[in-house]
């Protein structure tokens, strides 16, 4: 083997692997030092297991240990370990061969000519690689016949053939203009990525999108933007979502729901400039959605921006594209997980009974002991036991027993099932550019029955014509239309965690208690049946003009219109419910029934002027 240099000499490892391949210790070695392997595929078996105590070794003594037998020698260049196929005194030339290195030395510039720090310059196919530095210099240890890889952000990436000839290398990269040219919208107006300075994220919705179904946009942005948290409101139908932008929260902000100070500022969200409901949307009619997170929006916003900009662009056509007729629709089952789960029967009436005794507080005082007999009689053979209704058993003592185990989360749900369909239409000439849309969404939730369901209509168009070659004139106009129900109990929530197991089902039997024979038990799925749902009904029609003129070149004035409706209606009757207990007693729900209607409307009319203008300079020669 070749003698090491000084900073092999210098680094001792400590490490121990049991078992392990021959890859996984080379890549603990690559860990724990800055030495860097260099071999070909066929060099050795990397699969192969072995076991290695490190501790106070220098590399070379590792690599002795991990190649015994196997034909494998290394030569180590300061950091640098070439591994090669055979014995070094016998195939000394077929290795070099192989693994014959040489020092490429080059230069990375820019198209105009100016040095680019801190490009990577990398052997392509291993981790052999190193920086330019200040003056767009590098200086790379290479095999011979291998590709550089050289890349830096914003710059295509270039690849070099090196071969025995090569030697100082000048590499020009091109800007990557698919990157740089991409425009993102902002508050006051459009620039190119390039240009930009604020903090600014942008996605595309058709890429988010795929072919998921989603029921809003606000779906599709959980985990697609760096700094914007999504969280959940609720799961049910309809239910929206709550944006926070890089954890943004006041002390001053009061909480609308019980008054209190401190509370997340939520961002401003703008729809084509217009603030408005991003659940509203159709996701198919966005094409972005970009997202300003610094100080920045609230320059161009005021303190509305305080937590940030959502800006939601609506789809447009281009110039000069044919018409194009799209349909879609997708279908999509979804069921309830985890779901809280609930002790045995048998450990819970164990607990009470250690608690407070064997009197059960049900209606006729059951012994928990007798309970505990008749429940294990039960699961052996049902047959065995008179029982009514669902499990119900009344001994000669007249202890009502509940002998019926069951789930009463998954009682009352069932699998959800969900629709959307969209359909689109859109083209352009030179002059005369359209597009119009509409989509439907249905979603029924996973509660038993359809009271918990929303709905969702849209319908949309763009017309854009430039009259003249100085004057282009365009309109949008949109209505969105939601329905959202759910069932409502008077008794509060429907769901109770403190129902235990035994909890009947259904009505209660006659044989069991008469006076109350027939009434339904307070459960979570009789809530459900007996309860109306409350629904909220949301219109949003919206028309969008805009006017623009071109006077002269490098000026641009702009006249906006925007009307913008919002409706809210939201309707519960309580109604009124007779019902029983396991204590066998008589309620009913509400004992006063009424009905809550509450409707609010917001018309919004903004009326916009300004203008842009590009400032010539001309060299003037001399």
């Amino acid at each position: 083997m070749n003698g090491t240099t000084t900073y092999a000499q210098s680094v001792q490892f400590s490490f121990s692997l049991s078992n392990s391949t021959v890859k996984e210790v080379l890549e603990q070695i690559e860990n724990e030092s800055e030495f860097v392997f260099v071999y070909y595929e066929n060099t050795f078996d990397p699969s192969k297991k072995v076991s290695i105590n490190a501790n106070g070794k220098e590399v070379d003594e590792i690599l002795d240990e991990v190649f015994a037998g196997q034909g494998v020698s290394y030569e180590i260049n300061d950091r640098q370990v070439i591994l090669k196929k055979g014995d070094v005194a016998n195939t000394a030339s077929n290795a070099v061969s192989q693994q014959e290195t040489r020092k490429v030395k080059g230069i990375v510039k820019d198209s105009s000519g100016e040095p680019i720090i801190g490009a990577n310059v990398l052997v392509k196919g291993t981790s052999i690689g190193t920086i330019t530095d200040m003056d767009g210099n590098f200086i790379l240890d290479v095999p011979s016949d291998c590709t550089l890889q050289i890349s830096y952000i914003g710059f295509n990436t270039q690849e070099i053939k090196v071969t025995n000839h090569t030697n100082d290398l000048t590499v020009s990269l091109k800007e990557d203009t698919e990157t740089l040219d991409e425009v993102v919208v902002v508050g006051f107006g459009s620039q190119k990525k390039a240009n930009l300075t604020g903090s600014v994220s942008t996605v595309k919705m058709d890429e988010v999108m795929g072919s998921r179904p989603l029921v809003s946009a606000s779906d599709a942005l959980q985990g697609t933007m760096p700094g914007l948290m999504v969280s959940n409101n609720g799961n049910a139908p309809g239910k929206g979502k709550s944006f926070q932008i890089r954890g943004a929260y006041s002390l001053g902000a009061q909480n609308t729901t019980d008054g209190s100070y401190g509370a997340v500022i939520e961002p401003l969200v703008l729809i084509d400039n217009v603030e408005g409901d991003l659940d509203l949307v159709n996701p198919e009619d966005i094409e972005s959605i970009t997202v300003l997170k610094d100080a920045a929006s609230s320059a161009i916003y005021g303190a509305r921006a305080a937590g940030g900009v959502i800006l939601v662009t609506t789809k447009r056509p281009q110039k000069n594209t044919q018409f194009t007729l799209n349909y879609n629709n997708n279908f999509a089952f979804a069921s309830a997980i985890n779901l809280p789960k609930q002790t045995s029967l048998e450990t819970y009436l164990q607990a009470y009974s250690d608690a407070t005794g064997d009197a059960f507080w049900t209606k006729g005082t059951p012994s928990v002991s007798k309970w505990l007999q008749y429940l294990e009689q039960y699961k052996k053979d049902p047959s065995s036991m008179k029982v009514y209704g669902d499990g119900i058993y009344k001994d000669a003592d007249g202890g009502i027993y509940f002998l019926n185990e069951k789930d009463l989360v998954k009682n009352m749900l069932e699998r959800s099932f969900q629709q959307t369909h969209n359909i689109s239409a859109s083209g352009g000439t030179d002059k005369v550019r359209y597009r119009l849309s509409a989509g439907y969404l249905s979603s029924d939730g996973v509660l038993i029955t359809n009271k918990d369901k929303y709905t969702r209509m849209n319908v949309s168009g763009f017309m854009s014509a430039d009259l003249t070659n100085w004057f282009t004139q365009e309109a949008t106009f949109s209505y969105a239309h939601g329905k959202k129900s759910e069932p409502k109990s008077a008794l509060g929530a429907i769901y109770s965690t403190r129902l235990a197991s035994f909890y009947p089902e259904g009505t209660m039997p006659e044989e069991i208690v008469p006076e109350v024979a027939g009434l339904p038990f307070f459960t979570s799925r009789n809530q459900i049946q007996w309860s109306n749902p409350m629904t909220e009904k949301t219109d949003n029609p919206r028309i969008f003009l805009k006017s623009i003129l071109k006077p002269l070149k490098g000026l641009q004035i702009a006249f906006e219109y925007t009307f913008d409706k919002n409706i809210y209606d939201y309707h519960w009757y309580t109604g009124s419910e007779y019902y029983t207990t396991v204590q066998g007693d008589k309620s009913v729900t509400p004992a006063e029934d009424y009905l809550e209607k509450r409707k609010r409307s917001t018309n919004y009319n903004a009326i916009n002027l300004y203008n842009t203008s590009v400032n010539f300079y001309r060299k003037i020669k001399s």
